[in-house]
């Protein structure tokens, strides 16, 4: 009911980007399990991290958006506005793609936005069939926007238990 304010409506995740950089203990066992399954998958030793503004290519970084809408339409996993989602990831203000910088493979892509009190992360789009990958791209991201000293609001569930649980 659009007339009762205090209508739950989902729930917001706030995370402190410097509580991802020790990753040590029970807590963190399965995020560094993910990033040793990526790194196999992709024999990649080191993923790197550019800002969208000088990314070399582009028709790589849309053929992973097509692919993941493809792969993914039909098990409803866009789950709201995929008009908004395409513009994030095509002509967002903060976007970067995390690659392997020797072959120009592109492995994902994470966007966000700021506002007066958050780094609002929005998408974080993956290549397909990588174990662990999706924790290694938003530990990337992570990194990458610490400098920024603020705290990431990574947005509500959705309806989705594994967001929840994430």
């Amino acid at each position: 009911d659009s007339n009762n304010p205090n209508k739950f409506i989902d729930y917001e995740f706030i995370y402190d980007p410097n509580n991802f950089v020790d990753l040590s203990g029970s807590k963190w066992a399965m995020t560094r399990k993910n990033l040793k399954w990526a790194k196999k998958d992709t024999g990649e030793e080191n993923f790197h991290y550019f800002d969208m503004n000088n990314i070399p290519h582009k028709e790589r970084l849309n053929a992973l958006i097509t692919d993941f809408i493809k792969e993914n339409i039909d098990e409803q996993k866009i789950y709201y506005d995929p008009e908004v989602m395409i513009k994030y990831l095509l002509f967002g203000q903060y976007r970067l793609i995390i690659s392997d910088w020797a072959t120009d493979k592109i492995y994902g892509i994470c966007c966000w936005d700021m506002n007066y009190r958050y780094v609002n992360f929005r998408y974080c789009l993956v290549k397909k069939g990588i174990r662990g990958l999706s924790d290694t791209c938003r530990l990337i991201f992570y990194h990458a926007i610490s400098s920024l000293c603020s705290l990431v609001n990574d947005g509500g569930s959705l309806g989705s238990n594994t967001l929840y649980q994430y």
